[in-house]
């Protein structure tokens, strides 16, 4: 899969503090393994396969849901900050109907 290079149009912050009943180590998997993206990534009823995670700072993602309806939404982002296990930010886009990150 190729990894299409966001871009950031907007000077937009979105901060999500969340606290899980599991370790550190668990949860920093579950962002940051493909697979494992793969299985919980998206609304209920939706499937992320193909998922792609290059975790490191400048590294891309690449999330692709399946709507239960067959829709294809992609979210892609570069990671900004990668301090494991304790911190993780990145990019946020989805990818438009022309293809390009918006």
């Amino acid at each position: 899969m190729t990894l299409i290079n966001p871009v950031q149009e907007f000077d937009l912050v979105l901060s999500i503090d969340r606290t899980f009943k599991c370790s550190r180590a668990r949860l920093w998997r579950a962002w940051t393994n493909a697979a494992e993206i793969a299985q919980w990534f998206g609304p209920e009823g939706c499937t992320a396969p193909g998922a792609v995670a290059d975790v490191r700072v400048g590294g891309r993602y690449s999330f692709p849901i399946i709507g239960q309806d067959g829709s294809l939404n992609t979210v892609v982002g570069e990671y900004t900050h990668v301090e494991e296990p304790a911190h993780l930010a990145f990019t946020w886009s989805w990818i438009r109907e022309d293809g390009r990150p918006g």
